[in-house]
């Protein structure tokens, strides 16, 4: 049995832009993340999506709002696929989290294994076992379909991490609204495509 996923980070967000930490929190999509969702559904228009799942942050679901614009599919939202709870460095610059926590704040970027969510959120561990739950749901009861997952920077390097058995510090970033392809068939997970901006790159925007 084969279920195709496609990860799908949401747009540009005003915090991304300042380069704040967001985590559970939310900051409305830019301009350019509007613009970049748009195009990316777009690109998926051709493909045979048959449902979309979001984290339930605003701003990912703004984003499903937009691709969806072309596909016309059913949403529905999962907790799964939020954002790691980043805790007390949510809406702090990463200047701020750096100076304050500069420990914390190196595990968390270079070794997450080590990082023990003194910032009173998550650890790399309990993110990756409530992502994988709602992944695993979804290619257990969806065998044979095409479903877009809508989630966040860690969340998606987190989930590809956990499919591909890669370490979490050898993928590159996930990038604004890219798209990462993976298909699982019969238990194994098979990398199509990684962090892809074409979509909006092209377009120069």
């Amino acid at each position: 049995m084969k279920t195709t996923l496609y990860l799908i980070r949401h747009g540009q967000t005003v915090w991304n832009e300042m380069k704040k930490m967001q985590g559970l929190k939310n900051s409305d999509l830019t301009e350019r993340g509007i613009q970049q969702a748009t195009l990316l559904g777009e690109k998926l228009a051709s493909e045979p999506i048959d449902l979309i799942c979001t984290s339930p942050s605003i701003r990912a679901i703004k984003t499903s709002e937009l691709v969806n614009q072309q596909l016309k599919v059913p949403v529905i939202k999962d907790d799964g696929f939020q954002e790691i709870d980043m805790g007390l460095w949510e809406g702090k610059t990463y200047t701020e989290i750096e100076n304050k926590y500069p420990k914390e704040w190196d595990l968390f970027w270079h070794n997450p294994l080590n990082f023990q969510a003194e910032n009173k959120g998550e650890t790399f561990a309990e993110l990756s076992e409530r992502s994988a739950n709602s992944l695993d749901g979804i290619i257990k009861s969806l065998p044979e379909k095409h479903v877009a997952v809508v989630s966040h920077r860690i969340t998606i390097k987190t989930m590809v991490s956990d499919l591909l058995d890669i370490p979490l510090t050898e993928l590159e970033d996930v990038l604004p609204n890219s798209l990462t392809k993976i298909i699982v068939e019969d238990g194994k997970a098979s990398l199509i495509d990684y962090s892809n901006i074409s979509h909006y790159q092209e377009q120069s925007v």
